[in-house]
C-alpha cells in the first residue's frame, strides 16, 4: 500500500511540474514572431494585470491590435466583451 501511495505521489508531482505556455508566454511568442522583437524587448512589453498588454491582445475586439507600436493579430477577438 506504501508504494501505491508513493508511485501516486510522485505522479502527481510529475503532473504540477510540467509547464504548459500560458496567455504570457503566447504573447511573448507573438512579438518576437510578429514584431522581430528580441526576447528581452517582447517580455517587457508583457506587462501582468486586467489592463496590461497581454489581457488587450487575448480580449481584443479587432482583428487586430497595435501594443507599442507592434500590430499583432488578435489571439481571440470573439471573447471579448462588447466587442
Amino acid at each position: 500500500m506504501k508504494k501505491v501511495t508513493l508511485l501516486f505521489a510522485l505522479l502527481l508531482l510529475s503532473a504540477a511540474t510540467t509547464s504548459y505556455a500560458g496567455p504570457k508566454e503566447d504573447f511573448v511568442a507573438a512579438v518576437k514572431k510578429y514584431c522581430g522583437k528580441s526576447d528581452s524587448d517582447a517580455a517587457s512589453m508583457a506587462t501582468p494585470g486586467r489592463s496590461g498588454t497581454v489581457m488587450k491582445w487575448k480580449k481584443c475586439s479587432a482583428d487586430s491590435v497595435d501594443i507599442n507600436g507592434c500590430n499583432l493579430p488578435c489571439k481571440d477577438a470573439s471573447s471579448s466583451i462588447g466587442g
